[in-house]
């Protein structure tokens, strides 16, 4: 690497003057994305997964990506899900797409807490969501449950997204 991949010339006309400036530039590598959020990616992927009509979706896993995956399957929102090896020891999660009929299980993911606003609910507190069949995902102690599961359990806990 040189100096002019990390310099920008920008040219400035001021009262008739030219005046190059060299500013420099923060290059991220092409293809490699900026995951603040994994959970966050993987609902995204999920929906964006259903609009396109794809039959599935990989991306990395984690141990949380696989709860939340166990309880999108366990509402009936996905058909299946795996876990794949990765030589660097690292895994990906494979999830299968349920339809009906051509026509997708879920239809919007709605995000509430994200990484700078963290959103919390009492138990008393439990949101029932947009549509009688949506899932609202809750991280809790006893870990991910949806919104049904934390009021029985009494426990409250960070509102992670809704699925309907």
């Amino acid at each position: 690497m040189d100096l002019s991949d990390f310099l920008v010339c920008v040219v400035f006309v001021f009262d008739k003057e030219l005046l190059k400036v060299y500013c420099r530039e923060l290059k991220k590598p092409a293809g490699k994305k900026n995951m603040d959020s994994p959970n966050i990616d993987f609902l995204i992927r999920l929906k964006n997964s259903y609009q396109a009509g794809k039959k599935s979706f990989t991306c990395p896993s984690s141990k949380y990506i696989v709860s939340i995956a166990t309880l999108v399957k366990k509402h009936g929102f996905i058909a299946d899900f795996s876990l794949e090896s990765l030589p660097n020891h690292s895994q990906l999660i494979k999830v299968e797409l349920n339809y009906t009929n051509k026509t997708p299980s879920m239809s919007h993911v709605e995000i509430y807490s994200k990484p700078g606003r963290r959103i919390y609910s009492k138990s008393t507190n439990i949101p029932w969501g947009f549509q009688p069949n949506s899932l609202i995902i809750f991280s809790t102690s006893k870990g991910l449950l949806s919104q049904k599961q934390a009021q029985k359990a009494k426990l409250g806990g960070e509102i992670v997204a809704q699925i309907w």
